[in-house]
C-alpha cells in the first residue's frame, strides 16, 4: 500500500518530499522508478543519487544491480558498474552517487534527474549542507538544480525523521502547505495502511495514550489492538 501510493505521487510531480515511514522500501520503490526512466531513456540520462553513509552507498548500488539481474535475459544490453557509477550499455543512461558531506560535489557534471535518500541526515554545517539557515540554497543542493536543465527532470528528497531542525524538515513544510502545485508530498501515517489492524480481543481496555490516539486521531479499535500487538 505504502509504496503504491508514493509511486503515484513521484509519477504525478517534477518535485517530490517524502517522509519515510521505516522498513517498507520506499528508497526501493524510488530507486526502481528511477531505474525504469533510465533503462527505457531513448539517449543517455543521469540520475544523482546522494546518500548519507558508505553502507547506504552500497545498498542503492545493489539495488540497481538486482533490478537489472531481473530482467529478462533479452532485455539485458549489459551494465558497467563500480562504487559511484552504474551505466547501461545499451542507452548510455546512468546512476551516479555521492556521500552528502564531500566539499565541491554536485559541481561538476549535468543531470536530468537528483534523488536524495536520508536527506535529514545529512551534515549540516559542511560543504553539503551549507549551514540549517541557509538549508534550501545549499551548496549541493544549489550547485545541483543549477546542473539540471531537463524540463522532464525528476527531483526527489526522501527521509526518514530526525528531528524538527534543519533543512529537511523545512523542506516538509513547504510542500505539506501544498502552495506550489508542483512539489508533490508524501507522508503516511501507519493508520494509513488497510494492513495495520487486527481483531481486538475480548476485555480489551484503552490506556491513556490510546484514549489520546482515539480521541485526536480518530484512530479505531482494530488499529490499537494492532498497534498494541506490534
Amino acid at each position: 500500500y505504502e509504496q503504491v501510493e508514493y509511486l503515484r505521487v513521484l509519477a504525478m510531480h517534477r518535485i517530490t518530499v517524502a517522509i519515510k515511514p521505516r522498513q517498507v522500501g520506499f528508497t526501493t520503490a524510488a530507486t526502481l522508478f528511477f531505474f525504469a526512466m533510465l533503462f527505457r531513456s531513448p539517449g543517455a540520462r543521469t540520475l544523482l543519487q546522494t546518500v548519507h553513509d558508505e553502507d547506504a552507498y552500497v545498498r542503492v548500488r545493489r539495488m540497481v544491480e538486482v533490478a537489472y539481474a531481473g530482467l529478462p535475459r533479452a532485455l539485458r544490453g549489459g551494465l558497467r558498474s563500480n562504487a559511484r557509477r552504474t551505466e547501461f550499455r545499451h542507452n548510455h543512461a546512468r546512476f551516479q552517487r555521492l556521500i552528502a558531506g564531500k566539499r565541491g560535489q554536485g559541481r561538476s557534471g549535468t543531470y536530468n534527474d537528483f534523488m536524495a535518500t536520508e536527506a535529514a541526515f545529512y551534515p549540516q554545517k559542511s560543504s553539503a549542507l551549507a549551514g540549517a539557515d541557509q538549508a534550501v540554497d545549499s551548496d549541493l543542493f544549489s550547485s545541483i538544480l543549477a546542473a539540471m536543465h531537463d524540463s522532464t527532470g525528476r527531483v526527489l528528497v526522501e527521509s526518514t525523521g530526525n528531528g524538527p531542525e534543519g533543512f529537511f524538515p523545512r523542506l516538509v513544510a513547504a510542500a505539506a502547505s501544498g502552495r506550489d502545485p508542483g512539489v508533490g508530498f508524501v507522508f503516511l501515517p501507519w493508520t494509513a495502511s488497510p494492513r495495520h489492524e487486527r481483531d481486538v480481543p475480548e476485555g480489551f481496555e484503552l490506556d491513556d495514550e490510546e484514549q489520546r490516539l482515539a480521541r485526536e486521531h480518530g484512530v479505531t479499535l482494530r488499529q490499537l489492538a494492532w498497534r498494541r500487538y506490534k
